[in-house]
């Protein structure tokens, strides 16, 4: 019985009548709308659910928000018996959400409403007779299974019918292995020129109910046929190599001081992520918000590349909404603002909700909340997730200038516009800030320091850099390779050390690829920029540069910076966290860290770093080994050493974890 059910609902005609079944099935001649023609995509959206909260059509479950589509990939067949026949019509591919189901998997209680999206505009009868949509809705009068029918003309307007069907429908239980009965309705409003479904509506009495209208933005004609386009508008800036990035500035989370972005990718407090616009924004809403990988923009963390599947939520979600278009103009002339747009992407999907939005000068403040679930390892169970997203938006570019997040039982970050790796900020205007170092250096510059104290606590214990054992008058030294580069983040970007100045101990060569501690940071204090001219005017003096660097690394947990005389002294009181995969522990480097810079010059002239229960070490700067002393008096006599020391680090003895060693190279390959 089941079988014969099946073959029956599948040759119902796509308006929900069959005006004839022969005995080898339906016959005569179909004639469809001009443009129902290959490549053309109508896709029905489910608004509602009036009972229940999902339904599935093959193996596929839709829920609100979800889209029911049909693409023709081929020329309509016109002879009824191939379009009604088993299996559906060959020239429709049915999809949800663009995925692909078979008709013959549809079920039977919904293959009637699936077949009754779009019909022929006529029919022609062996007998001559010439059936229009509405002649082929009455002929559902003479079909016994159905219990009540209602057609409505020119409703709900001049142009339209409805069809109000309820009909019976036997059934296969296959958990009981018994045959039921269900009464099923669906209500059709369709165009009367096309035969294209504008809206519908299916009900199992008493089990499901869900509602459907035509999405202008996922089909590529409305009911009526007309083409459809619609166009975003975008701002002027945002054009092929164009990056931009937001920094973290805040997090605070309630079982770490990092977030995992994905599989061995993690961000913290200074980090980085944006997007590089690699080819010309497209103006159609399907292809921007479409699903997939988008082919006009990389994601960057940290300047590398990283695919947009390997982000997992919350963070993925967040970045929907950090570039945004200033308008939407409809096929129709009807012209759609920014918010609009994520009212459009609210219904779309039932992942996100605005909660707020208004206006304050130049800046929009947009709220929205997500939802999503996400796979708990340890439960071996999907569990329900939420946040909820503050956006300030530029209104006259659409580009996010700062962006809080507040995860449930997760923690709270924000992440503002960075004006120091972005190629425009947030009103579109382009970044140039330019960095200025003492007169003095030049690419001949040597700068030595030497290591007048060196004491552990543990005197068996050792700190070496390469392979080298650090000690007492030992000589670490700046040997400047090249121009200093004006731009910032060629002098204070992500790479290692610095790309103009070559580290040696004791003349041994140390290259920065190499340098993969906790203490790797610290090089960088000990010569400072002076100053940096803002592409927006502003000029930022040594103290501004200082405060901003300490403020931007991650494992800086405070920071003090003062004066004296001639110098500023900068204290740092870092915390690092290392975890070892293979034991399954956590250690913990403390750092103090004490810089005396000279203002005038930014070289530092003595550098202290106390870690405690390991050493204590003191650099003081070498004016005899160096171009220059701290003040910038050149040393007229000087001479460059060049005679070698290659002690090295001796084995067996224990090793502890060292200002340069390699104990934070996993904390290295987080911060990419």
């Amino acid at each position: 019985m089941k079988k014969k059910i099946i073959g029956l609902l599948t040759i119902l005609l796509m308006a929900g009548a069959l005006p004839v079944i022969a005995d080898d099935g339906p016959t005569g001649t179909l004639t469809w709308h001009s443009s129902i023609v290959p490549d053309v995509r109508i896709a029905w959206r489910v608004t509602s659910f009036g009972l229940g909260d999902h339904y599935k059509i093959g193996y596929e479950e839709i829920e609100s928000g979800d889209t029911i589509g049909f693409y023709i990939d081929e020329i309509p067949e016109t002879n009824a018996t191939l379009v009604y026949g088993e299996g559906g019509p060959s020239f429709l591919n049915l999809d949800v959400n663009g995925w692909g189901v078979s008709f013959e998997d549809v079920n039977e209680l919904l293959g009637p409403l699936i077949q009754s999206l779009l019909g022929p505009t006529s029919w022609v009868l062996e007998d001559a007779t010439v059936l229009d949509i509405i002649g082929m809705l009455h002929m559902n009068e003479n079909r016994t299974e159905v219990l009540d029918l209602n057609i409505y003309e020119d409703s709900p307007e001049v142009g339209y019918v409805t069809a109000d069907i309820t009909y019976n429908l036997t059934v296969w239980d296959d958990f009981y292995m018994i045959e039921e009965e269900k009464h099923v309705r669906t209500i059709i409003t369709y165009n009367v020129e096309t035969s294209i479904a504008k809206s519908a509506s299916f009900e199992i009495i008493g089990e499901v109910q869900f509602n459907l209208e035509l999405d202008i933005f996922e089909s590529t004609i409305d009911d009526a046929g007309v083409v459809i386009n619609n166009v975003l508008a975008w701002h002027s800036s945002l054009t092929p190599n164009t990056y931009v990035g937001w920094s973290f500035t805040s997090m605070d989370l309630l079982y770490d001081d990092y977030l995992k972005l994905g599989t061995d990718l993690y961000v913290g407090v200074g980090s980085e992520i944006g997007f590089l616009i690699v080819d010309s924004i497209p103006t159609d809403p399907k292809v921007v918000y479409g699903e997939g990988e988008p082919s006009f923009l990389n994601l960057k963390v940290h300047q590398e590349t990283v695919s947009f599947y390997d982000l997992e939520s919350p963070v993925g979600l967040v970045l929907s909404a950090v570039i945004n278009p200033l308008s939407l103009t409809l096929y129709n002339g009807t012209i759609l603002d920014m918010v609009d747009v994520h009212e459009i992407r609210e219904m779309k999907g039932s992942e996100m909700e605005i909660t707020s939005f208004f206006i304050a000068g130049v800046y929009g403040y947009l709220g929205i909340h997500f939802e999503w679930q996400e796979w708990d390892e340890y439960a071996s169970t999907e569990v329900e997730k939420s946040m909820d997203v503050t956006y300030t938006i530029n209104m006259n570019t659409g580009i996010a200038k700062e962006v809080y997040v507040n995860v449930l039982d997760m923690g709270e970050f924000t992440l503002c516009t960075d004006i120091w790796t972005s190629d425009i900020d947030d009103t579109g205007v382009s970044i140039s800030n330019t960095i200025d170092f003492h007169s003095a250096f030049d690419s001949s510059t040597i700068l030595s320091w030497e290591v007048t104290d060196l004491t552990f606590d543990d005197p068996s214990s050792y700190m070496e850099i390469g392979e080298q054992n650090i000690t007492v008058g030992g000589i670490f030294k700046f040997k400047f390779v090249d121009v200093i580069p004006t731009e910032v983040m060629e002098i204070y970007g992500r790479s290692r050390g610095f790309g103009f100045v070559s580290l040696y101990y004791n003349n041994v060569l140390q290259p920065w690829d190499d340098m993969e501690g906790p203490g790797n940071s610290l090089f960088g204090y000990l010569i400072n920029a002076l100053a940096i001219d803002m592409y927006n005017g502003t000029t930022l003096d040594i103290y501004d540069i200082l405060e901003l660097r300490v403020i931007m690394e991650k494992d800086i947990e405070s920071y003090t910076i003062s004066d004296d005389g001639d110098y500023v002294i900068l204290d740092l009181h870092m915390v690092y966290y290392d975890y070892d995969y293979y034991y399954d522990v956590t250690y913990e480097t403390i750092m103090d860290a004490t810089f005396k810079i000279n203002r005038n010059t930014g070289i530092t002239l003595e550098f202290e770093l106390n870690m405690p229960e390991f050493a204590y070490m003191k650099w003081v700067l070498n004016a005899e080994e160096s171009s220059f002393d701290d003040a910038g008096v050149i040393n007229t006599d000087f001479t460059e050493n060049t005679e070698t020391d290659n002690t090295v680090s001796l084995p067996g003895l224990t090793i502890l974890l060292s200002a340069f060693g390699v104990a934070s190279a996993v904390f290295i390959k987080k911060r990419r």
